[in-house]
């Protein structure tokens, strides 16, 4: 892999220039990059705080239905927390829109 050609700590201040309110295109051409580096180093050392995003088909979701499982038609207001109910609900979604699928197949679409 080649060596930035900034050291991160000027490459943190290039960043923290933007998030003082400076336009990325005056940024861009005051350092001499481009927009799609300027746009990788804000993913890579930008904020530090946030969690990457998960992506894919959500956990137990599953290509065939089948019967829900209870804690699917549980509702989540039971303790559970906000995620936890988003994720059963996205499984219920697909499941749902497999369910949707076979049945135009059936009918002949």
């Amino acid at each position: 892999m080649r060596k930035p050609r900034l050291p991160e700590s000027k490459i943190k201040e290039i960043l923290a220039e933007q998030a003082a309110g400076a336009p990325v295109g005056d940024i861009v051409k005051k350092h001499k990059i481009s927009p799609a580096t300027f746009y990788n180093w804000k993913t890579k050392y930008g904020s530090g705080d946030a969690a990457p995003a998960k992506r894919g088909r959500p956990k137990g979701s599953k290509n065939v239905r089948t019967a829900a499982p209870a804690s699917v038609a549980a509702p989540a207001a039971a303790g559970g927390s906000l995620a936890d109910e988003n994720r059963r609900l996205k499984i219920r979604l697909v499941d749902l829109m497999l369910e949707n699928e076979r049945l135009k197949e059936m009918l002949g679409r």
